[in-house]
């Protein structure tokens, strides 16, 4: 499980990285076509209606409405198959709103049981990171933290059995120590919307999956690494 050369161009965490999205990495996106890859694994996204920008290097512009980017569907997505896991992601924001959906999974194979695991705001722009599994709806981490509109934010969730935790700009917004299991299977997933909508309206730069938690000291290493990108 190699990582291509030139993939990651910048000092970013790489133990434990099995995908990495980045619109601004040629390897990921060629300013052409609806087809975006991950740099770790080859897997291949299709673009649906979000728009390539140049500014900040490269960017997806997702108008909120029904702009995605769907990862893979019912196939070449084992890596996604883990119980441990950090979500790690670089946004920005139109509009502060309910239900813009940065990252999600989806078990929806028609029948019961049903899983998913979103990382998205929710009212007056907390971080939600929850789960289901077709019965129990459970918010993992809920943040007071307010998201703001019209800046560029690294925002990170992880999950492991007892810990889990949300960051924005390599600090700790909230925080909790669930044992729930969050299972993860060979499905859907989508950056910028949830099977059910919730698409996000706004600027989505790169999102990488890591199959481990990564510590405090790790998520702000990689908020140092890329943040002049940002201007920040």
């Amino acid at each position: 499980m190699g990582i291509r050369r030139g993939s990651i161009s910048t000092p970013i965490i790489s133990d434990g990285l099995v995908f990495n999205m980045d619109a601004a990495n040629r390897a990921s996106y060629p300013r052409t076509g609806t087809t975006v890859t991950d740099t770790v694994n080859d897997i291949a996204g299709t673009i649906n209606g979000a728009a390539f920008e140049t500014t900040d290097n490269g960017i997806f512009a997702l108008d909120g409405v029904d702009d995605y980017i769907e990862v893979m569907s019912n196939g070449n997505g084992s890596v996604f198959e883990t119980q441990t896991y950090t979500i790690d992601s670089w946004i920005k924001l139109d509009a502060t709103t309910n239900n813009e959906v940065i990252f999600s999974y989806d078990y929806t194979a028609h029948s019961s049981p049903y899983y998913s695991a979103h990382l998205r705001t929710g009212s007056n722009g907390r971080l939600y990171f929850f789960w289901n599994n077709g019965s129990i709806y459970k918010l993992l981490v809920t943040s007071n933290f307010a998201v703001t509109a019209g800046s560029w934010l690294h925002v990170v969730a992880l999950h492991e059995s007892g810990r889990q935790k949300t960051y924005v700009n390599g600090q700790t917004v909230a925080s909790s120590t669930s044992t729930d299991t969050i299972s993860f299977f060979d499905q859907e997933v989508w950056i910028g919307r949830s099977n059910t909508g919730a698409n996000f309206g706004g600027d989505i730069a790169s999102i990488k999956f890591y199959n481990r938690a990564l510590s405090d000291e790790e998520v702000l290493h990689n908020y140092n690494a890329l943040k002049g990108r940002f201007g920040l």
